[in-house]
């Protein structure tokens, strides 16, 4: 009877230790990648460039992202919107549910954990619109695209000088 009572708290013990092996697994994937964004010098090293943008001259939704995360970690808040605003608005919600995953684990480790349909599919439709409307080369949506690359500045300085 004694070992009937210890097995719930057993798995309970066993949950708690996932959740914090979760939590520093996570703590110390974020603490490397901003130290390497931070303090290596990536001006000689070349990423390979984004496979659909290389094929098609497409950005994709996570083009820029690199960009965006390393000027986030230089703390330029602006240069990373530039880069990547949809990660830039995607990062605390990111965060979050990091967070709340592992507070789960711990919390409630039988509990499903999935995605509700609906915030599913209106993930997609964000990552789908954003992606369409970044490839669109016409003022105000061309500054979507990273680093405002195919925005054409000089001709609406043009345009407006010309008044």
């Amino acid at each position: 009877m004694h070992d009937a009572i210890d097995a719930p708290s057993a798995r309970r013990a066993a949950a708690v230790r996932r959740a914090l092996l979760h939590g520093a697994g996570l703590v110390l994937v974020v603490v490397v990648a901003v130290l390497a964004l931070r303090f290596v010098d990536a001006r000689g090293v070349r990423l390979p460039p984004c496979p659909l943008w290389a094929t098609t001259g497409l950005f994709c939704p996570g083009c820029g992202s690199t960009r965006a995360l390393k000027a986030l970690v230089h703390l330029d808040v602006v240069g990373a919107w530039r880069a990547n605003p949809l990660l830039m608005i995607a990062l605390p919600f990111l965060a979050a549910s990091a967070v709340r995953h592992v507070v789960v684990t711990a919390v409630a480790p039988e509990a499903p954990r999935r995605l509700r349909p609906l915030l599913g599919r209106l993930i997609f439709v964000v990552v789908v619109v954003f992606a369409l409307a970044r490839n669109v080369a016409s003022a105000p949506l061309c500054r979507l695209s990273p680093d405002g690359e195919g925005c054409d500045d000089d001709a609406s300085s043009t345009t407006s000088s010309t008044r």
